[in-house]
């Protein structure tokens, strides 16, 4: 009976240390600007370069990691977004890490396609005279993505290969660097 309890404790003892050495990204490092690029990356919920919304202009994720870039530390802010943002914020961070010409590109781009998909997704509802409640939502495995300056619902796996195969490379402001260091 003490043997049990003793390993029953050492099990526990062991998981929470586990949890407790979860990496965390240690967002000081970062200027402030820096720091409101990644914490917008970090809950964004629409994926989207170029043209979006009526009005054409670039999205607020483009402009946030157009600023996450510049900061010294921006690869291990990427990596850590890649791991732990909503998938539209993971994909501005491969994208990242994609425009800094960072080996690691490829090895973050199969992490995050091995995720599991997230189960259906609400993002509002409102009530409509005539319609009853409405809502915007994806359903299990998609995002939300600008396309042609309006937003679609599309299959998380194919935004992520459009892109890694360079399909918003025309769309963006962002431009091709060969800076990936500091991690």
């Amino acid at each position: 009976m003490r043997k049990i309890l003793l390993l029953l404790v050492f099990n526990l003892c062991f998981i929470f240390t586990g949890k407790a050495q979860e990496k965390k990204f240690d967002e000081s490092v970062l200027g402030e600007k820096g720091r409101e690029a990644f914490q917008m990356l970090l809950k964004i919920e629409r994926f989207g370069f170029g043209g979006t919304g009526p009005a054409g202009d670039f999205s607020d994720g483009e402009y946030a990691l157009a600023e996450l870039v510049k900061e010294k530390k921006a690869v291990s802010a990427l990596i850590y977004l890649v791991e732990n943002a909503k998938p539209e914020g993971a994909l501005y961070a491969l994208y990242g890490l994609r425009v800094l010409k960072c080996e690691i590109f490829i090895a973050e781009f199969e992490k995050f396609i091995s995720f599991s998909e997230l189960p259906k997704r609400v993002y509002e509802k409102f009530e409509v005279e005539g319609l009853g409640v409405v809502e915007i939502s994806t359903d299990a495995g998609e995002i939300q993505i600008w396309r042609g300056g309006v937003i679609q619902r599309e299959k998380r796996l194919k935004a992520a290969r459009d892109l890694k195969e360079g399909k918003f490379d025309k769309q963006t402001i962002l431009k091709q660097k060969n800076k990936c260091k500091n991690r």
